[in-house]
């Protein structure tokens, strides 16, 4: 059975789940509240040492990356459909992750900040009488390009 570690708000866990409810393969959804900071945990970091969401675990494999997962799953699972063989098509596919994982996935973060916030990003210290420092109080800074983790608070 494939366990699928996840926080409801993080993209790149709804990246997996949209993928293995395409696939239609049954898997176990771990919620992982990050607001607890459970992936601080030595449980947590055994399967992801960076202590990310979306973690998949298919048997033995641990996979920890949304990216990767995809990968992943459409090879095992895809039957040839989500992950084609030939190079040009496999480079497509690499080419969209690459659009969902920075472009994308950018905007999306910046799109939340600002409706969390009240102004978009770019004038986040000019906004409305409030510092950057106010409306970032709502997220982490990222540690990597995978995600900004809400605060509790």
């Amino acid at each position: 059975m494939i366990t699928l570690y996840d926080f409801h708000l993080s993209g790149n866990a709804h990246k997996a789940r949209n993928l293995l409810a395409l696939i239609g393969v049954d898997y176990e959804l771990r919620p992982v509240d990050l607001v607890a900071g459970e992936q601080r945990q030595p449980d947590f970091l055994k399967l992801n040492p960076f202590g990310h969401v979306p973690v998949l675990v298919d048997g033995d494999v641990a996979i920890r990356d949304s990216s990767a997962i995809l990968v992943y799953l459409g090879r095992k699972y895809g039957r040839g459909y989500w992950l084609p063989v030939d190079a040009e098509g496999e480079a497509r596919v690499q080419e969209w992750l690459a659009v969902a994982t920075n472009e994308v996935a950018e905007r999306t973060r910046a799109s939340r900040a600002s409706s969390r916030c009240s102004a978009p990003p770019a004038i986040w210290p000019q906004a409305q009488g409030r510092s950057r420092t106010s409306c970032s109080q709502h997220f982490e800074e990222p540690t990597s390009s995978e995600h900004r983790v809400p605060r509790s608070g």
